[in-house]
């Protein structure tokens, strides 16, 4: 995108990146998706998108580092577990192992231990 601003869309996940909420993005939502608010399934679709990438680059990482430039899912009474719904469906395709575990870097969580993941080879190859 020549230029363009570039931020994560849930319904475009062929869009780069920007951090928060930016004039551009709500620019973009109103334009090309007028006032439908993202649907869950749109939102766990790019979730499932951005873990399996992540699995592809070798490195150890935490699912809520890699679904931080989403946001939070878009039913409250899911966020809770969602994100362990995501990740037993990539870790049981065999595309992700643990590794370890670090402190939270959400606030919201006051540090507690989440796991670390990371691709595994023969998935990403």
């Amino acid at each position: 995108m020549n230029g363009a601003p570039q931020f994560r869309c849930a319904r475009c996940p062929d869009l780069g990146w920007t951090p928060g909420d930016t004039p551009e993005f709500q620019a973009h939502q109103r334009t090309r998706h007028g006032d439908r608010p993202i649907t869950p399934l749109d939102w766990e679709t790019t979730a499932l998108q951005l873990i399996r990438a992540a699995a592809t680059t070798g490195r150890t990482f935490t699912i809520a580092e890699i679904l931080t430039p989403i946001g939070e899912h878009p039913e409250p009474d899911r966020r809770q577990s969602i994100n362990g719904v995501l990740t037993r469906r990539v870790a049981t395709q065999g595309l992700i192992e643990p590794v370890g575990a670090t402190e939270s870097a959400k606030p919201t969580t006051h540090f507690s231990l989440v796991r670390q993941w990371r691709g595994v080879r023969s998935a990403a190859a």
